[in-house]
């Protein structure tokens, strides 16, 4: 059997077995360095890690009944996992942690994956993995699931590019051959093009913690469809500039956002049934957090 290695159109490389084209993304040991085969060998798992929750190790030696788990981590360091797996210590940050020593692939961790159903094997340390990796690379989104209908956002706390008229036009006149990567304009198109083509309402759903990005991604959303309906009477301009005044009434700081919605939106946008430009909106606030109006905590306002 020979391996050759091969690079994508993107760069990526992958490998193909010359005698019968069998295609790999992982490297075969054929390819592989001496580190590299040392490396691969063994059982890895995921144990807990102080600040990034997760981190790889290799099993050294399986618990049986009472006894722990014995794991070596990157840097060579032993560590033992209780046979009930609940751990607390320099490696959780003090928190109480549960471990489940979910299986892992090391040579996976290579790859990051746009969509997290692709994850192999899919598990909660994996997930976390993947999504910090991307956005170390400045990638922020990543599909859940082939019906690119649930969209993770990580808050990259900076501007970037990526909202600008171009990718408006890019999102609504889509290449054919070539798929876009994860972005919240395809929410927002896929849900006007439903409402176009089946005539029925839609619901764009924005959750997260506090400082997630909520609010901004509202305003994405909004200025996409705006930007591709339009109006006879430049509504589509007074739904946007009315938002952040009517978000005045209602935000605060609090010790992990400074500028916080305090209360949850409902808002609604509505669109000529024949035309499908933008002829209205309307925006519901209701309170969510009414103990802040009357308690907050150190550093924060109501």
């Amino acid at each position: 059997m020979v391996w050759v290695e091969k690079k994508t159109m993107d760069g990526m490389a992958f490998y193909m077995e010359t005698d019968t084209d069998d295609v790999s993304w992982l490297k075969p040991e054929a390819l592989m360095t001496d580190e590299e085969k040392e490396e691969s060998q063994g059982e890895w798992t995921w144990v807990p890690h102080a600040t990034d929750m997760w981190q790889p190790a290799r099993i050294e030696k399986r618990g049986e009944g009472k006894a722990p788990t014995v794991v070596r981590l990157e840097d060579g360091n032993q560590v033992e996992i209780p046979a009930d797996g609940k751990m607390r210590g320099p490696l959780t940050g003090g928190r109480k942690q549960h471990v489940p020593l979910w299986e892992l692939k090391k040579g996976n961790l290579k790859f990051l994956e746009d969509d997290l159903v692709m994850l192999d094997p899919v598990n909660e340390a994996f997930i976390i993995r993947n999504l910090a990796a991307r956005y170390d690379q400045r990638i922020i989104y990543t599909w859940v699931g082939a019906g690119r209908s649930v969209l993770v956002s990580v808050n990259p706390y900076q501007n970037l590019d990526l909202y600008g008229d171009d990718q408006i036009d890019l999102h609504r006149n889509k290449p054919p051959n070539k798929p876009l990567p994860p972005h919240v304009f395809a929410i927002a198109n896929d849900s006007y093009d439903s409402m176009c083509f089946e005539g029925k309402n839609q619901s764009i759903l924005i959750s997260g913690e506090s400082g997630a990005g909520k609010t901004e991604a509202t305003k994405q959303c909004l200025k996409f469809l705006a930007g591709i309906a339009g109006s006879d009477s430049n509504v589509e301009e007074k739904i946007l500039v009315a938002n952040p005044l009517l978000e005045a009434f209602g935000n605060a700081k609090t010790i992990r956002n400074i500028n916080s919605s305090r209360f949850g939106k409902w808002m609604e946008v509505y669109f000529n049934p024949r035309t499908s430009k933008m002829v209205g909106s309307q925006i519901l606030n209701y309170l969510l957090e009414r103990s802040r109006v009357v308690h907050q905590q150190s550093n924060e306002r109501n």
